[in-house]
């Protein structure tokens, strides 16, 4: 492990100390890249959510104004099912998708009503796989995004459909309903192939990585970037700007970053912090900075320690 990781993790903390509650170093969050489709969603809508609830945390980072039916007569009322090996959405409707990985911290973006419709879509005839093992493990130098999306079934009970790229085009489907207890519980599938209850799907699909990769506006980023590094914005785990760093604090984490070695051995232990780092041709790039005694630093698609 590069020791220069643990100092740029340490480095990044110093600096936000030094800045802290200073008006005149903290500018307003700036967008994220969006798809550029017509939008038929709000960035962020108006209302109160507990956020000890699993499902209104996810709400409360943005909402679609109107939200997108799920409908059909052979659909369940309540349970996701699988029949012909592939997995059947119930009845409801989409609230909000929420996008990140082990770069970018979960954030709401603004996809238009068709690209939630296409996604329902490609999810729904994506291939049910009995075994992975040849794809997993795939995701620490490739495609590692987690989509949670809000769903609300027609008997009116929340929960978040839960996709986690765990592979090249493999994906691991989860049902997850709030719990006050222990935050969150899994709710099972009803796979009517083999009348069995499964905790988790997997799932292949090339299609639909290119549709995630297309609504993130995701694009792999190699550590020759880093030299192009002009500015950067640190963002804690809760998606909050915490400070933008000045022109000699950016110098120093470029320093730090020269030294970064690329990595397919373990993976990130719990990101402290997400960097947004605008280049010299204002193009936008993520780094996640792992602390913990980990030290790893995770572009999309690599892995540098």
């Amino acid at each position: 492990m590069c020791k220069g990781i643990k100092i740029l993790c340490c480095c990044v903390m110093a600096v936000i100390m030094t800045g802290c509650g200073s008006s005149s170093q903290t500018k307003e969050v700036s967008k994220q890249p969006v798809v550029t489709e017509t939008p038929s969603a709000d960035l962020l809508q108006e209302e109160s959510y507990d956020t000890s609830l699993m499902t209104e945390f996810y709400m409360s980072k943005g909402t679609f104004h109107e939200s997108v039916a799920v409908n059909g007569s052979e659909r369940n009322e309540k349970r996701v099912v699988i029949k012909n090996k592939k997995i059947s959405l119930p009845q409801g409707c989409v609230r909000t998708m929420i996008f990140g990985d082990d770069a970018r911290n979960d954030q709401f973006i603004n996809i238009s009503e068709d690209t939630v419709r296409k996604m329902i879509n490609v999810l729904e005839n994506a291939e049910c796989q009995s075994d992975i093992k040849a794809g997993w493990g795939m995701h620490k130098d490739e495609f590692n995004v987690i989509t949670n999306i809000v769903f609300l079934d027609s008997l009116g009970e929340y929960k978040v459909l839960r996709v986690r790229a765990v592979g090249e085009d493999y994906f691991c489907f989860e049902v997850v309903v709030d719990d006050k207890e222990i935050y969150s519980k899994t709710e099972t599938i009803t796979d009517k192939d083999t009348n069995e209850e499964e905790e988790v799907a997997y799932l292949y699909s090339e299609k639909l990585t290119q549709l995630l990769k297309d609504c993130m506006n995701w694009k792999e980023v190699t550590k020759e970037k880093f030299s192009e590094i002009s500015a950067v914005s640190v963002y804690d785990v809760t998606g909050e700007l915490t400070k933008e760093l000045s022109d000699e604090e950016v110098t120093q984490v470029k320093l730090f970053l020269e030294n970064v070695v690329e990595t397919t051995e373990g993976e990130t232990c719990g990101t402290s912090y997400y960097l947004s780092c605008t280049l010299q041709d204002e193009e936008i790039i993520f780094l996640g900075v792992s602390g913990d005694g980990c030290g790893f630093v995770a572009t999309e698609g690599h892995l540098y320690s």
